[in-house]
């Protein structure tokens, strides 16, 4: 795939992992999230998110355990993890829909389904930016929610109603609006109403995003802002009380 003179960088480590799935019997092997938006953002690719169809972890495991490292990462998700002896993580997944359960982001009731139409898979991303999928047996991009127009104009919006099932995707939108993202107005009401779940996100998980933040951030203050319009800067009170402070 060639984007503005550019093609997608697939490491030797890539291929030999795309080898192995395919000899298993993979159907489909689409690069997805972080690192297909790095890629359209122009930034390096350090890691690389996969979604594999046709096969179950258990396959997938199989498959590229020669490789390097290997672990599974959630009993419900089934994300295969693999660590090559150069330092390049794979994140290997099915294709998996979710049903809401409870008021967590963790209440979640999970099937993986290795035959998923691209569709119904890409609309669980929380936003459009991590919505593309790359297919990489047959170098062809899969874009059903405005991915890329949504990188080249710097828009920041759900890709489905499902993006009020998890509060902690409101926190997500924190270090890519600090990347230079922006979400319309119209979604402030839904980030807002979510704000009163922050509470049952795990400590562990806040920390996760806000350090994506302080580490991504390119503009630390519209991730600020971001949270401001969203309803949710005053879960933080330490930054709300610096609200009309004149900074040097």
């Amino acid at each position: 795939m060639n984007v503005n003179g550019k093609e997608f960088p697939i490491t030797t480590d890539a291929w030999a992992v795309i080898h192995c799935l395919k000899i298993a019997g993979a159907t489909g092997i689409y690069i997805v999230g972080g690192s297909l938006r790095n890629f359209f953002m122009g930034k390096d690719i350090n890691d690389y998110d996969m979604e594999i169809y046709g096969l179950n972890s258990d396959q997938i495991h199989t498959a590229v355990a020669i490789l390097g490292s290997v672990s599974l990462v959630g009993s419900h998700f089934k994300v295969i993890k693999l660590r090559m002896a150069s330092g390049v993580e794979f994140d290997l997944s099915i294709p998996r829909r979710e049903w809401k359960t409870g008021p967590s982001h963790v209440d979640f009731h999970i099937e993986v389904d290795p035959a998923m139409t691209t569709f119904e898979a890409a609309s669980r991303r929380d936003y459009s930016v991590n919505s593309g999928m790359y297919n990489v047996l047959k170098d062809e991009l899969v874009d059903h929610f405005g991915f890329v127009h949504d990188i080249e104009h710097k828009i920041l919006k759900p890709t489905s109603a499902q993006f009020a099932d998890d509060a902690l995707r409101v926190l997500r939108g924190t270090w890519l609006a600090g990347m230079g993202f922006r979400m319309p107005s119209r979604y402030n009401a839904i980030m807002s109403g979510l704000a009163k779940y922050s509470w049952l996100i795990s400590r562990e998980r806040v920390w996760e995003e806000w350090f994506k933040w302080a580490s991504r951030s390119e503009v630390p203050s519209a991730g600020i802002e971001f949270l401001l319009s969203a309803g949710w800067l005053s879960l933080y009170p330490e930054i709300n009380d610096l609200i009309g402070c004149e900074q040097d």
